[in-house]
């Protein structure tokens, strides 16, 4: 019988190997393949096959490949939610990480130049500068294993950019300075 869940250190380091097969091979759809049967059962998996497609998304900008992404995010989410009580901290942390991955999504598919005001301008930077901040945060105070995965990528967390960022949003752009004062 399967279990529920992999073990965490077996699902970080299974993770870890196929992306680091990915990365040395270019081959996303053997990687895909080879993840796709633990991503149920290990929120490492699941995370590193929605990073997958939401690289693929930002290159292709196809519409089926932003709904993947899209759909990937959905599961990896679900898949937090359902292994919470069992692997809950790293559960918690992915699924914050899932947050942030369907916000790049968003703005992948809503990619702008026009706006219709300065006040819909101004509330998407400061909506975009409070996400920015966040994951910032969150990336900052990673474990180091995971952290790796992550940095491999080329994303880093900068603590104090994050802070920087959020209390630009909050503090500094008008739009959520204004809704910080209504009662």
């Amino acid at each position: 019988m399967k279990s529920d869940h992999l073990p965490i250190d077996e699902s970080i380091s299974l993770a870890n190997e196929v992306f680091e097969d990915v990365m040395k091979s270019n081959d996303v759809v053997k990687g895909l393949a080879t993840i796709e049967p633990y991503c149920d059962r290990s929120v490492y998996h699941s995370l590193v096959r929605s990073l997958y497609l939401l690289l693929t998304a930002g290159t292709s900008m196809e519409k089926v490949d932003i709904d993947a992404a899209q759909i990937a995010v959905n599961d990896l989410r679900d898949v937090c939610n359902k292994h919470r009580k069992t692997v809950e901290v790293h559960a918690e942390l992915v699924h914050a990480l899932s947050l942030a991955i369907s916000v790049v999504v968003e703005i992948i598919m809503r990619t702008r130049s026009h706006w219709e005001s300065e006040t819909s301008r101004l509330n998407f930077e400061s909506t975009v500068r409070c996400c920015n901040g966040i994951c910032h945060l969150v990336i900052s105070n990673i474990p180091p294993k995971i952290l790796r995965i992550i940095n491999f990528l080329g994303i880093r967390g900068v603590e104090s950019l994050g802070w920087k960022n959020i209390n630009k949003a909050a503090f500094e752009l008008p739009d959520m300075a204004r809704a910080r004062e209504r009662p």
